[in-house]
């Protein structure tokens, strides 16, 4: 047996050992990100569950349950953000007619076209934001506290709301967000 073999044995196991501790956390956020709908969100495990054995070479073998249902989170919640980026936005079904699809909000537009107008570390925050993080997560991610995280995106929000007021408000009235 080549040392080569014995690493992925190796790996192989702490894989296995790891799913099995973390099958639950990945299954409920699976779950809730495809709105409890069971194909996707086992379609969503699946995929989750093949990121990380990838991902295995950045997990610290000797870290605690707690760090590495973090790790997991982290990961799984960044694959999750990336498949849903590459499918585009979803399609809203009428509630209680499940054969009629109905375009998007107006709404719903406006908000892709004032994320592209903020800069990258600005975007990256109103994201996971958007997609659920905490203001802890996205603070260890982007490096800064929780309340820095937290006051950033609330700096974002206003900077949003004025730029949502000159972009979409009629030509000649003023918005009527608050100052």
């Amino acid at each position: 047996m080549s040392s080569a073999d014995i690493d992925i044995k190796a790996r192989s196991e702490l894989y296995l050992k790891l799913i099995e501790r973390q099958k639950v956390a990945i299954w409920t956020l699976c779950l809730h990100r495809a709105h409890y709908n069971l194909d996707r969100a086992r379609d969503m495990s699946q995929e989750v569950m093949l990121a990380l054995w990838k991902y295995m070479g950045s997990l610290r073998p000797d870290c605690t349950v707690e760090q590495e249902r973090r790790w997991v989170l982290l990961r799984a919640r960044g694959i999750l953000l990336r498949m849903r980026q590459a499918e585009g936005p979803p399609m809203v079904v009428a509630e209680g007619m499940p054969e009629v699809a109905v375009e998007p909000d107006e709404r719903d537009e406006r908000l892709p076209l004032l994320l592209d107008r903020l800069d990258a570390d600005d975007r990256r925050l109103m994201q996971m934001h958007l997609d659920g993080f905490s203001f802890a997560e996205i603070g260890t991610a982007m490096g800064i506290s929780a309340a820095a995280a937290r006051m950033r995106k609330s700096r974002i929000m206003h900077e949003m709301r004025k730029m949502a007021e000159k972009m979409f408000s009629p030509v000649g009235k003023k918005g009527t967000g608050k100052k």
